[in-house]
């Protein structure tokens, strides 16, 4: 009979056996198995239920850095392995230095080695007795032949064996020897054994399906800046992989957060960091007049040509893209305005400067900069286009207001069009090739014929846009616009084409669903006969669906393909359809304009314009914009007011209408004056119909500098790194 007081004992037990781990995965590693344990640790799942053991051959004097090293490449915990501790689930335990380790009673016993050191036999060993058949073991590079009678005690107790590829292991000597017992069941790289490991864990283990997953660095990637795209708008994934590292890399060594794993959980978990990880990447380098003898070239070649001929109602047009703190862009102004001058010239000249970080276009639009400034520019500009403020040198009023600064997202956003001069330096550096690609499709539609593009030092056109631009100056990169039939994708936005705008038009020429065909035929005909003109368009002002025939007052317009509906609608309609959608949006209730004046092929007419907001079934916020013939003025007044002679009926109705026209007018100089308290320079000019300055910008961000420090801090730390392993 079993007493009482053996009762504890046993629910002891079974509650150390209901946390234990259902597999224990020991690695035996040696010289070189420093970057194999770096390849395993960095891919493998955080929440298979398994505890990882990492014995490594560690001189006994002085301490050991290999749990420390270990940590930065997974968000398991990874302790130095004491006396007594209890094996624990999703956790690596390291030997410490000095020592054998073994397992005895599901808890690890510490040993002062004797005679021939093999601490890996000695594991594996202890390891194979103790879980027999719930056991894994690894065999990275190493030299000699220590885990070669431990792997054979792990199979024997029928556990399972994975060996490195020799041909991958810097030191192949004790993969081989594993290999050579015949108990090898995998003979895998390091970076496949996490996904064995896996597959070994689900078969064996009790998980739910979203767990012990493995992932590698760009699903990782994939995910973190999935988190920041949700929590600042901002999509990075058109940046090149490496800048993107670098990137989440100093974040991770601000917060002393190793491995992507636990800087995905502090992302998960600290809404801020994905804004302070947005501003990481944004952060740009920029001064007055980089690269003088570029500066020097526009001054002498471009900035005449853009001149030359030029009518004095026809504007220079130019657009400063990815502008950073406006050093660039001001440095061209100075140089326009010095020209003009000197030829004692009266043109127009429209110059844009965007960029995606509002806090630098905050700067950029005040234009106060540091005491560096008079370096860069020389004493003659600071004089002449500077003044002192609060210690600080600011751009004088008349230079500040030749330039619009706005936010705007290069990729995301239209561009502007029919432009003179593009300038883009320095942003392209940072992207993938595909983005690279569709950006100089971008420009080559943003240009006029002969318009310039001014790209950064380092920076090209590339061999996929050639026939789009020739080299104007091949050092200082200045291209010519070519006349080209080819043209890239162009699509807004490009990082993903607009499939449901273009499934929506698509879905019009679709056969009608099943049913009665006499049915549908009938409804079909009702809609034609008595349905107003009418559309569909979303936030952004594109048409996603045509319910009815609107070509009396929607039309193609003349150059790029487009579904705004602001270029597709008559010219005469556009100023109150912009004031209706605009307060539709803003305030979710419906707007209505009647008595609005049309002249088509068909006479003047008059219409009543209807906007009226509503959600589609993925919650997208969309407004029906209904454009119906306006009836004849009723021949009698409302009731309670005298009836007016017959002489007088015309003047009342002309009064009537001049009266809706001033209505109209005032909701449109309101919408307006709100959308300029809102964002002061984001509406350029009407008559213009320039694209929308939408909201996020992915960033023009210049790492150079930067770049080189953090590499030879790198080098540095990793050169420690290595000396100690050894």
């Amino acid at each position: 009979m079993t007493s009482d007081h053996d009762h504890p004992s046993t629910d002891a037990s079974r509650d150390s056996a209901a946390v234990r781990p259902c597999l224990v995965v020991a690695i035996g590693a040696s010289a070189g198995g420093q970057q194999a344990l770096e390849q395993f640790f960095t891919t493998i799942p955080h929440d298979c239920g398994l505890c990882f053991a990492v014995i490594m051959h560690i001189p006994p004097e002085g301490p050991s850095f290999l749990a420390e090293m270990l940590s930065r490449y997974t968000s398991m915990a990874v302790v130095t392995a004491e006396e007594g501790m209890e094996l624990a689930p999703d956790t690596v335990f390291v030997i410490p230095a000095g020592h054998d380790l073994t397992i005895q009673d599901g808890r690890l016993r510490l040993e002062i080695p004797s005679g021939t050191h093999h601490p890996i036999d000695r594991f594996f060993t202890s390891l194979a007795h103790e879980v027999k058949e719930r056991s894994v073991a690894v065999v990275l590079s190493g030299f000699g032949t220590d885990g070669t009678q431990g792997v054979k005690r792990i199979k024997e107790a029928g556990g399972i064996v994975l060996v490195q590829v020799p041909a991958s292991a810097l030191n192949p000597a004790m993969p081989r020897s594993a290999i050579a017992t015949g108990a090898a069941d995998f003979v895998l790289p390091p970076e496949e054994m996490p996904a064995k490991v896996a597959d070994i864990a689900q078969g064996n283990c009790a998980l739910p399906e979203s767990s012990c997953r493995v992932t590698s660095l760009d699903d990782e990637l994939q995910a973190i800046f999935a988190i920041v795209r949700a929590r600042t708008g901002h999509d990075f994934s058109s940046y090149k992989k490496s800048t993107l590292i670098r990137r989440v890399e100093r974040r991770m060594a601000v917060h002393e957060v190793a491995g992507m794993k636990k800087y995905l959980a502090l992302l998960e978990e600290d809404e801020r960091e994905a804004e302070a990880l947005g501003q990481e990447i944004l952060i740009g380098v920029t001064s007055f007049f980089r690269d003088p003898e570029a500066f020097q070239l526009l001054a002498r070649e471009v900035i005449p040509r853009l001149f030359e001929g030029r009518d004095a109602d026809d504007p220079v047009r130019i657009w400063h893209a990815c502008c950073a703190t406006g050093e660039e862009v001001y440095s061209m102004a100075m140089l326009i305005r010095e020209y003009l001058t000197e030829q004692r010239l009266n043109a127009r000249v429209q110059l844009f400067a965007t960029d995606i970080d509002e806090a630098a276009i905050a700067q950029a639009r005040a234009g106060i900069y540091d005491d560096d400034t008079a370096t860069e520019v020389g004493p003659e500009r600071l004089a002449r286009f500077f003044v002192r403020a609060n210690g600080r040198w600011q751009v004088n009023k008349q230079l500040r207001e030749m330039v619009v600064f706005a936010h705007h997202s290069l990729i995301k956003d239209p561009p502007f069009s029919r432009l003179d001069l593009l300038v883009c330096r320095n942003f392209l550096i940072y992207l993938n090739p595909d983005m690279q690609n569709r950006l100089m499709a971008l420009f080559h539609l943003a240009l006029k014929p002969k318009g310039v593009l001014f790209l950064g030092a380092s920076e090209t056109v590339g061999r996929p846009a050639g026939h789009l631009f020739a080299p104007l100056d091949k050092k200082w990169k200045f291209f010519e616009r070519r006349e080209s039939d080819r043209r890239g994708d162009s699509v807004f936005p490009l990082t993903s084409p607009q499939r449901r705008l273009q499934g929506s038009v698509r879905a019009q020429q679709r056969p009608a669903p099943s049913g009665s065909a006499v049915g549908s035929a009938a409804g079909k005909l009702l809609v034609e006969l008595y349905a107003p003109p009418c559309v569909v368009v979303n936030e952004k002002y594109e048409v996603v669906h045509i319910p009815t025939n609107a070509s009396r007052f929607l039309g193609v317009p003349v150059g790029g393909a487009t579904l705004e509906i602001l270029k597709m609608a008559r010219e005469e309609l556009r100023p109150a359809l912009r004031a209706a959608m605009y307060k539709c949006f803003n305030e979710q209730q419906a707007v209505s304009f009647r008595g609005l004046r049309v002249n088509d092929e068909e006479g003047e007419s008059s219409i009543n314009l209807l906007v009226r907001p509503f959600a589609d079934e993925q919650g997208e916020n969309l407004a029906l914009v209904v454009l119906e013939p306006a009836g004849p003025s009723p021949a009698t007044p409302p009731a309670g007011e005298p009836r007016l002679p017959e002489d007088e009926a015309p003047r009342e109705t002309l009064v009537r209408q001049l009266e809706e026209q001033l209505r109209v007018t005032h909701e449109q100089l309101q919408t307006t004056t709100e959308q300029l308290e809102t964002s002061r320079e984001g509406f350029l000019s009407a008559n213009e119909e320039l694209m929308s300055i939408n909201e996020e910008f992915q960033s023009a961000n210049e790492e150079l500098h930067s770049t080189n420090e953090e590499l030879e801090t790198s080098r540095e730390e990793l050169q420690a790194l290595n000396e100690e392993l050894v």
